[in-house]
């Protein structure tokens, strides 16, 4: 049987935590948000014009028309790879070999079903002069009004359309929901994110009712960057995965370099600005170990360390807690352009709350032109403490009223990843633009000392470290976040936008 698994090994391992930026959706489907208002030329090509990209698109398009007999395949790669391209082909092949036959187009959630991966399945029926149908006045348009129903029609095939937690989790509901579906076909966009339950539900249902296609599915999905060797990491690249499985299911690198349409700037900015672990793992499609090793690996004492660092006035004051009783514990930071300063800790042993907001705000009000104050922190501070009937929000929100500050609000309903906010950290420090006074000994000491325990999660055993981190995390992940995986839209030239300022 021929290889089709590219020109990369697919899998390499680095023994230490890794840091994150922001992670971008395809280019075509950002081209769908920056024209989705201006009126769109006919489609003048047909489907047996379509050109796959060099590289990753070309060999997938190979495999699927030779037909090499693979169950299923994982497209993996980068940002502005064009994967989900390819996976908006596979479908309009696919249905035009048998229009009996029919499909399911998913997504690992249903706001990526109707904000990218139905855009890119319009759009590319447009160009190509697919029949689609519901069919709106634009790509975006089509795209609500398919989600909306559920289904599509792509030449006379029709198409389920369902997000992947329709079947996940493994309750009976969504166990009840799998056994209804009959398939033939299945696009399966980002599912390296979805629940594993989902995946074996949905597998169980391929190749069945009416249609003449063999069963055969395409998962288009970047590695999770959360928990990279997951099952999705079992089912497709394991090497020592059974040779049955390696006959059924194959996996095929698209990396980033391969899109020639990209603005060169546009990727050696991206290239530029991630780590070496990161560029392996977003921009060429490769397994890489992300929990190994120090969390926080990236810190340098000759790098981040400044002593000239100070309050600035003229600048905003942000403020950012982790509550509990001993340590209680915040930090103070400024930002200017695009980086950050932490100019001062907290770190109050067998303290509370109430000690905590009087010390921090009372020194913040004595600070001139940085207000509003800006508060970030931890989400679960809007929980009762033990101590008391209000919550933790709700006594520093009552100190802010007591001393007549102004102020706005970051925290959020929900903490974000803990990975995420680390890789949001991480990825400062990588680029210097997050500096910390000398004065922040205990901050400085957690950033040297925490590291993965042998569950990939913080190591905690010592209860007087991680907390000042924890600080940090939130607000490096407020101001310069990364996104959930494979939800942000973004466009070439906003990215550029940003990224290019002073």
């Amino acid at each position: 049987m021929a290889n089709w698994k590219g020109r990369t090994g697919g899998h390499i391992t680095v023994s230490i935590a890794t840091s994150y930026i922001n992670k971008l959706k395809r280019d075509e489907v950002a081209k769908i948000i920056e024209l989705s208002s201006q009126k769109r030329p006919k489609a003048i090509a047909t489907l047996d014009d379509f050109a796959p990209m060099p590289g990753g698109q070309t060999d997938f398009v190979k495999a699927v028309k030779s037909n090499a007999g693979f169950f299923g395949l994982h497209l993996r790669g980068g940002i502005g790879s064009g994967k989900s391209r390819a996976g908006a082909w596979y479908c309009c092949h696919r249905a035009r070999l048998d229009p009996k036959s029919r499909g399911l187009i998913s997504a690992n959630e249903y706001g990526q079903l109707e904000t990218s991966t139905l855009p890119a399945l319009a759009e590319f029926c447009e160009a190509y002069g697919v029949p689609l149908e519901p069919h709106g006045n634009s790509p975006i348009q089509t795209a609500k009004m398919i989600a909306a129903r559920r289904q599509c029609t792509i030449y006379e095939a029709e198409f389920l359309v369902l997000s992947a937690n329709k079947f996940g989790g493994g309750t009976d509901k969504s166990v009840q929901g799998g056994r209804g579906i009959e398939i033939r076909t299945g696009w399966f966009d980002e599912w390296c994110y979805a629940d594993e339950m989902a995946f074996q539900t949905i597998i169980g249902r391929m190749g069945r009712g009416r249609g003449t296609l063999p069963g055969q599915f395409v998962v288009t999905s970047s590695i999770n960057r959360i928990t990279p060797f997951n099952w999705a990491y079992d089912t497709f690249a394991d090497p020592d995965r059974s040779d049955e499985r390696k006959e059924m299911y194959w996996s095929i690198p698209c990396l980033t370099s391969d899109n020639t349409s990209l603005d060169p700037q546009y990727l050696k900015q991206l290239e530029a600005s991630y780590t070496p672990e990161l560029i392996a793992l977003e921009l060429r499609g490769e397994y890489v170990a992300t929990t190994i090793g120090r969390i926080f690996r990236y810190f340098k004492r000759s790098l981040h360390i400044d002593g000239g660092i100070g309050v600035c006035s003229g600048l905003p004051l942000h403020l950012s807690f982790d509550f509990n009783h001993s340590p209680a514990t915040a930090i103070a930071a400024q930002k200017s352009g695009d980086c950050v300063f932490i100019i001062k800790e907290w770190y109050l042993m067998d303290s509370d709350t109430f000690e905590l907001a009087n010390e921090v705000l009372k020194w913040a009000k004595q600070q001139q032109g940085v207000f509003p104050l800006h508060l970030h922190g931890d989400a679960s501070g809007k929980q009762r403490t033990a101590n008391s009937k209000v919550t933790n929000w709700g006594i520093v929100k009552k100190k802010l009223r007591s001393l007549d500050i102004e102020w706005r609000r970051h925290w959020q309903e929900v903490n974000p990843s803990v990975l995420d906010s680390i890789h949001s950290t991480n990825n400062l420090f990588h680029n210097d633009r997050l500096l910390i006074h000398p004065n922040c000994k205990e901050l400085i000491k957690d950033l040297e000392s925490l590291k993965f325990d042998d569950k990939g999660k913080i190591d905690k055993s010592d209860i007087k470290r991680s907390h000042l981190a924890d600080c940090l995390r939130y607000l490096c992940h407020d101001i310069y976040p990364i996104p959930v995986g494979g939800q942000l839209l973004i466009s070439q030239a906003h990215w550029l936008s940003i990224h290019s300022q002073p």
